[in-house]
Protein backbone atom coordinates (compact mmCIF):
# COMPACT_ATOMS: atom_id res chain seq x y z
CA UNK A 1 0.00 0.00 0.00
CA UNK A 2 3.13 2.26 0.82
CA UNK A 3 3.96 1.67 -2.63
CA UNK A 4 0.96 2.84 -4.04
CA UNK A 5 0.48 5.69 -1.92
CA UNK A 6 3.87 7.32 -2.75
CA UNK A 7 3.58 6.32 -6.55
CA UNK A 8 0.14 8.08 -6.73
CA UNK A 9 1.66 11.07 -4.64
CA UNK A 10 4.35 11.41 -7.18
CA UNK A 11 2.97 10.93 -10.01
CA UNK A 12 0.09 13.45 -9.92
CA UNK A 13 2.96 16.02 -8.68
CA UNK A 14 5.60 15.27 -11.51
CA UNK A 15 2.99 15.40 -14.07
CA UNK A 16 0.89 19.02 -12.44
CA UNK A 17 4.93 20.20 -12.63
CA UNK A 18 5.03 19.04 -16.79
CA UNK A 19 1.92 20.02 -17.72
CA UNK A 20 2.35 23.94 -16.42
CA UNK A 21 6.06 24.45 -16.34
CA UNK A 22 7.71 22.45 -19.15
CA UNK A 23 4.84 22.59 -21.39
CA UNK A 24 2.99 25.61 -20.38
CA UNK A 25 -0.90 24.45 -20.30
CA UNK A 26 -3.01 26.03 -17.22
CA UNK A 27 -6.08 24.64 -16.04
CA UNK A 28 -7.31 21.83 -13.87
CA UNK A 29 -8.39 18.45 -14.63
CA UNK A 30 -12.15 19.54 -13.12
CA UNK A 31 -12.41 23.13 -14.40
CA UNK A 32 -11.06 22.78 -17.91
CA UNK A 33 -9.68 24.02 -20.08
CA UNK A 34 -9.83 20.47 -22.74
CA UNK A 35 -6.54 20.55 -24.01
CA UNK A 36 -5.31 20.25 -20.48
CA UNK A 37 -7.78 17.66 -19.30
CA UNK A 38 -6.76 15.39 -22.79
CA UNK A 39 -3.10 16.03 -22.02
CA UNK A 40 -3.51 15.22 -18.26
CA UNK A 41 -4.59 11.90 -19.42
CA UNK A 42 -2.09 11.18 -21.93
CA UNK A 43 0.42 12.22 -19.55
CA UNK A 44 -0.63 10.51 -16.29
CA UNK A 45 -1.67 7.08 -17.62
CA UNK A 46 1.81 6.19 -19.11
CA UNK A 47 3.97 8.25 -15.90
CA UNK A 48 1.99 6.17 -13.51
CA UNK A 49 3.00 2.96 -15.18
CA UNK A 50 6.62 3.92 -15.16
CA UNK A 51 6.86 5.61 -11.63
CA UNK A 52 5.21 2.69 -10.15
CA UNK A 53 7.31 0.39 -11.76
CA UNK A 54 10.41 2.73 -10.30
CA UNK A 55 9.00 2.98 -6.85
CA UNK A 56 8.60 -0.71 -6.54
CA UNK A 57 11.82 -1.28 -7.65
CA UNK A 58 13.17 0.89 -5.12
CA UNK A 59 10.90 -0.43 -2.67
CA UNK A 60 12.38 -4.20 -3.30
CA UNK A 61 8.92 -5.80 -4.81
CA UNK A 62 10.31 -5.33 -9.20
CA UNK A 63 8.90 -8.29 -10.48
CA UNK A 64 5.70 -8.13 -8.58
CA UNK A 65 4.77 -4.29 -9.65
CA UNK A 66 6.11 -5.14 -13.52
CA UNK A 67 3.40 -7.97 -13.68
CA UNK A 68 0.88 -5.00 -12.10
CA UNK A 69 1.79 -3.05 -14.92
CA UNK A 70 1.31 -5.27 -17.80
CA UNK A 71 -2.23 -5.87 -15.99
CA UNK A 72 -2.86 -2.14 -16.49
CA UNK A 73 -1.92 -1.96 -19.83
CA UNK A 74 -3.29 -5.34 -20.81
CA UNK A 75 -6.89 -3.87 -19.79
CA UNK A 76 -6.26 -0.88 -22.77
CA UNK A 77 -4.05 -2.59 -25.29
CA UNK A 78 -4.41 -6.28 -26.77
CA UNK A 79 -2.18 -8.56 -24.65
CA UNK A 80 -0.40 -10.04 -27.91
CA UNK A 81 1.05 -6.42 -28.28
CA UNK A 82 2.89 -5.95 -24.93
CA UNK A 83 4.70 -9.61 -25.65
CA UNK A 84 5.73 -8.42 -29.02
Amino acid sequence: MLVFAVNGSLTALLGRWLLSDVIGLEGSLWSGPWGYRLAYIALITPLYSALLMATGALFGKGAYFRSRVRRIWGALLPLRRLRE
